[in-house]
C-alpha cells in the first residue's frame, strides 16, 4: 500500500509546535473527520456531533472538558446492528476522539500524530471505496499497483494532506492562539476529510 503519511516527519512538526498548538492542529483533523459520525449519530440516538466538537475545542482552549473513555465507548455503533456506509467513518472519528482523551492524560505527541494519520486513512479509505465501486461496475476486481497509486493520489487524499500541511503552517505563523483556533475551525468546516455529498456518492455506488 502506498502510504503518503509520514509519521516521523509529522511527529517532528508537532513537537516543534509544542503541546498546545499541536493539540489544535490534531483537533482540526478530528473536526474534519466528523461528517460520517454526524450523519450516523442522530437516527441512532447518540450524542450530537457538535456537542462532541465543542468539547474538543474547549479542551484545546481551556485544557479541560473531555469525557472519560467509558462515555465515548458507549457511542460506538453496536456490533448487533448491521453496518451502513457511515458506520466505519463514525468508528474512526470516535477512535480518534479517544486518542485525544489519551493525549489529555499523557501529553504524548504521538497520540496527536495518530489522529492526523487516522484522518489521512479516512481519506484513503473513501477514495478506495469510490474507485473500487467504479471498477466493479466495469467488471474488474483486482487491486493493482496502478490502482494503489490512483487511490493514494486521489483528490480527496491530496486535499487532506494539504489541509494538514496548512494547519501546521498556520500554527507556526499565527502568534495569537485564538486567531489560530478560528482559522483551524473554519478550514475544518470548509474542507472535511469526506463530505456528506461524497458519502452519499459512495453509498449510491455501493448500491
Amino acid at each position: 500500500m502506498n502510504n503518503r503519511f509520514d509519521r516521523r516527519l509529522d511527529q517532528s512538526a508537532l513537537e516543534r509546535l509544542g503541546p498546545g498548538r499541536a493539540a489544535a492542529v490534531a483537533a482540526a483533523a478530528l473536526d474534519r473527520m466528523s461528517v460520517g459520525y454526524g450523519l450516523w449519530a442522530p437516527p441512532n440516538g447518540h450524542t450530537p456531533v457538535n456537542t462532541i466538537l465543542d468539547s474538543v475545542w474547549h479542551f484545546v482552549i481551556e485544557g479541560s472538558g473531555l469525557p472519560v473513555r467509558e462515555v465515548i465507548e458507549r457511542l460506538y455503533p453496536s456490533p448487533d446492528v448491521p453496518p451502513i456506509t457511515e458506520s466505519p467513518y463514525a468508528e474512526s472519528f470516535l477512535e480518534s476522539f479517544e486518542l485525544l482523551v489519551e493525549f489529555s492524560k499523557t501529553r504524548e505527541i504521538r497520540r496527536l500524530v495518530e489522529i492526523r494519520e487516522a484522518a489521512y486513512n479516512m481519506a484513503d479509505r473513501a477514495a478506495g471505496q469510490v474507485l473500487f465501486s467504479h471498477l466493479e461496475v466495469a467488471g474488474f476486481y483486482k487491486l493493482t499497483a496502478e490502482m494503489d497509486r490512483m487511490i493514494s493520489h486521489h483528490p480527496w487524499v491530496d486535499r487532506e494532506l494539504s489541509s494538514q500541511e496548512a494547519d501546521v503552517l498556520e500554527a507556526d505563523r499565527l502568534a495569537d492562539f485564538h486567531a489560530l483556533i478560528k482559522c483551524l475551525r473554519e478550514r475544518a468546516r470548509s474542507t472535511p476529510v469526506i463530505s456528506s455529498k461524497q458519502l452519499h456518492e459512495i453509498k449510491f455506488l455501493q448500491g
